[in-house]
């Protein structure tokens, strides 16, 4: 069950103390620094907490502590810092047993340090600058170093404002293990304060359930005015506020913010396109949102602006005008759709042109502009759409090609798509931003112009979960050149974004860095974000060597979970396999594409312990906080042995592997997990097979078995088994997706608890023979499957790390 935290981080700093030696080794980056370094100074907050509205005025600077110069690194934390003002109970804790609300008392009362290091994009030091995490506040000492002695674990957003550099924004998991006593930051980079930072975020779109939650309103009408709504009809603004609240500091550091709109905005919802399958709105009182949020521009080129045809184009072509942000890709004709939005920034002209290759040629009504029909900018126009670009490029503007294209889910640009980017930047393109299949795609070059070529949803309803991951780019330039990008990872729960940090962050930006990497561009994965390196710069390098004992079983299969063992922005770059006859042996890499079944709480909000991806509740299962294998938090199953039924956790959203848009996916599939027991009944979990777009039940498999009792954490693997394709497989035929269902029988005797963690589903997408697999990092493929004769071996793993030079 979620529940919030309450207590103001202002009395954090004066509730430290000691509680004994730690227990295990931090993950790297926390090793503990050697003793005698002097700290840098912590600012001292208020002594009354702040009221929550409006937030405390910041401490004048005459009033907080000089920093300390003679301090060159921070010391190590104490130990175990407890928290003497502690979260309440959940309310409901009377339902889980007493270890467990003892774990939550004692994870709500145990505070974490933090410290890091802010330099400068050239790699000096930035000294005696306050840096804040909530209301916390501490300023760095001569070396650029900050410490802050004990925070709540509960993940935040680090600022920073300094004269001379422009803001940085950076998410920070703190919600850890709570054998972790601190958390050390890689360095903060601030951007001297020159040219303009540009933010661009991917498809925005606030009507169906944001305003009727189950979606049952016809598209011609207007949804009644629900409670339960994240958005009100009769009362629209607070509520769209809500949805960005969480991403805003990042719009608020940027000098020019963009999104795109991919809706109609009009309160006449009357004349629904009638051969689409899918037509929605927006209402016009949620439009000012975005203003708010900060956004200056919004591309209209998209196949969803003309959904309610030409009275729905005309109200919203008014309505985002009269909130004052640009716009341009869609008009009442052809001509009106090409008109680019023409911005000065920093000194240069930019020239944004927003376009839509997704024509819906196959209907009477097309989505694009024409002599006499409204809609958008026609992307298949290549000669139109290069003649602008051409054209503003010699009147001396910087030409931003806002592009709306490709295949919707894919993981890839299909080569098309790809040649598109690439002619519109020969055309004179100085940057390329693309959007439309739902899900980030990696980054490219192209004669030296940075090409963004998905960055996914930003907050649309979409109840898919491979859409749950979008993208922000962040483009820092002077004219034509890119000095600085950054990716930055939002998590979508509940069609709201939140900034993300942790190990779904950092999986997600390392296979991100793999498919940039395709496209010529060097990604850097950062515990929250990604760092995009110019053409002439390359990641430093740095390699670890560990030795893992292997038992491949009687069927000549082991499968190694290399993630307890994996350090903060390592990747797998060599398994080598020793023991005896290797040399047939076949190696396997695998990543996980689940991404969320670890259980822990990885986004910036207000709320822990919900497991939004799952079923959890009464009968079914809770997150729980005692002994998870691995991080904060496990889920945990609950059962008597006079109950009659099991418990049962349903994974919420429906399973497609990735690559389904481009054909037949990726089936070779392994599901692992971590279980362990304490008088638990049997374990199993189920899987049903379906197609990717409709439900039609092809077949179901039980599988991670195991008989219960009383264990430790245990590792269980098994194949899937997806049924055999039709002659003609496609989306609607084909068991190409799963549905997922974790079970606990109620033991036999007295009452039983069993607990799941880091329950995974690995794709293999690497092999190798002879015994050694080399890979490319970064890349997030942390699992290794040994082919080999039974017997005992020893896999040599070569974990390597990137990091800005």
């Amino acid at each position: 069950m979620a529940w919030r935290w309450w207590w103001p981080t202002v009395w954090v700093a004066a509730c430290l103390v000691a509680c004994g030696p730690g227990a295990s080794t931090p993950k790297s980056g926390q090793e503990a620094v050697t003793p005698g370094d002097e700290p840098a100074t912590p600012v001292t907050p208020p002594d009354d907490p702040p009221k929550e509205e409006p937030p405390p005025p910041e401490p004048p600077p005459e009033e907080e502590p000089p920093p300390d110069e003679t301090a060159e690194e921070p010391p190590p934390p104490e130990e175990d810092p407890v928290l003497t003002a502690c979260a309440p109970e959940p309310a409901a804790d009377a339902t889980v047993p007493e270890a467990e609300r003892t774990a939550r008392h004692d994870y709500a009362c145990t505070g974490i340090a933090l410290e890091g290091s802010l330099v400068s994009t050239a790699g000096t030091p930035v000294a005696d600058v306050v840096v804040k995490v909530g209301d916390a506040r501490a300023r760095t000492n001569a070396t650029g170093h900050f410490r802050f002695p004990v925070l709540p674990r509960h993940n935040r957003l680090l600022t920073v404002e300094a004269e001379g550099f422009r803001p940085a924004v950076v998410a920070v998991e703190l919600r850890r293990s709570l054998t972790e006593k601190r958390v050390t930051l890689p360095p903060v980079r601030l951007s001297p304060k020159d040219g303009v930072r540009m933010l661009f975020a991917g498809d925005v779109s606030l009507g169906r359930r944001f305003l009727d939650p189950d979606d049952t309103t016809p598209r011609n009408q207007m949804p009644p005015d629900d409670p339960a709504a994240l958005i009100r009809v009769s009362d629209p603004l607070p509520g769209t506020k809500a949805v960005f609240t969480h991403v805003r500091p990042y719009f608020q550091a940027a000098d020019f913010r963009a999104v795109n709109l991919e809706t109609p905005v009009t309160d006449h919802p009357a004349t629904p396109h009638d051969e689409k399958a899918y037509a929605f709105f927006t209402l016009p009182g949620s439009l000012p949102a975005l203003p708010w949020l900060g956004v200056d521009y919004v591309s209209l080129g998209n196949n969803h602006v003309y959904d309610y045809l030409a009275p729905g184009l005309e109200d919203t072509l008014t309505h985002v005008a009269a909130t004052g942000m640009a716009f341009s890709g869609a008009g009442q004709n052809e001509d009106q759709a090409f008109m680019p939005a023409r911005v000065s920034l920093a000194g240069a002209n930019y020239s944004l042109v927003s376009m839509c290759s997704i024509t819906g040629s196959a209907h009477d009504q097309q989505y694009v502009a024409g002599p006499n029909q409204g809609g958008a900018a026609d992307a298949r126009n290549l000669t139109r759409a290069s003649a602008l670009l051409a054209a503003e490029k010699a009147q001396g503007r910087v030409p931003v090609a806002v592009l709306h294209t490709g295949v919707e889910y894919s993981v890839r640009p299909s080569t098309p798509t790809a040649q598109r980017m690439r002619d519109l930047v020969d055309a004179g393109a100085g940057l390329v931003i693309a959007h439309h299949p739902h899900i980030p795609q990696g980054f490219a070059r192209h004669e030296g112009v940075l090409m963004a070529q998905s960055l996914g949803n930003f907050a649309f309803d979409q109840d898919r979960m491979e859409t749950m991951v979008g993208l922000m780019a962040e483009v820092e330039a002077k004219g034509t050149r890119v000095d600085r990008a950054r990716a930055v990872p939002v998590y979508i729960e509940d069609y709201r974004p939140r900034p993300v940090a942790g190990d779904l962050a950092e999986s997600f930006l390392r296979n991100l860095a793999e498919l940039s990497r395709e496209g010529g561009v060097e990604l850097v994965p950062q515990p929250s974000w990604g760092e995009l390196l110019p053409e002439d710069k390359h990641a430093a390098v740095s390699e670890r060597t560990v030795d893992v004992p292997v038992t491949v079983d009687a069927n000549g299969r082991a499968t190694v979970d290399l993630r307890p063992l994996r350090h903060e922005g390592e990747s797998v770059a060599v398994a080598k396999l020793t023991g005896a006859d290797v040399t047939g042996a076949k190696l396997k890499a695998g990543r996980d594409v689940l991404l969320h079944g670890d259980f822990e709480d990885h986004d910036v909000d207000d709320d822990a312990n919900e497991a939004p991806r799952w079923s959890v509740g009464p009968n079914a299962g809770y997150v729980c906080q005692d002994g998870p294998h691995r991080g904060a938090a496990a889920l945990c199953q609950r059962r008597a042995a006079s109950d009659s039924r099991s418990a049962a956790v349903k994974l919420v959203n429906r399973f497609r592997p990735p690559g389904f848009a481009e054909g037949p996916p990726n089936r070779d599939l392994t599901a692992v997990a971590w279980l362990k027991g304490q008088g638990g009944g049997a374990f199993s979990a189920k899987v049903q097979y379906l197609p990717v777009e409709s439900y039609t039940l092809f077949g179901e498999q039980t599988l991670l078995r195991h008989d219960g009792g009383t264990y430790d954490w245990t590792l269980v693997a098994e194949d899937l088994h997806f049924p055999a394709d039709p002659p003609k497989p496609d989306l609607w035929n084909a068991p190409w997706a799963l549905d997922l269902t974790l079970n606990t029988v109620p033991p036999k005797s007295g009452q039983g608890v069993t607990a799941v963690d880091d329950l995974a589903l690995v794709a293999w997408e690497k092999q190798a023979t002879g015994g050694t697999l080399t890979q490319q990092t970064p890349h997030a493929r942390d699992f290794v499957r040994v082919e080999a004769p039974a017997g005992t071996y020893v896999l040599r793993v070569i974990f390597r790390e990137h990091r800005v030079p």
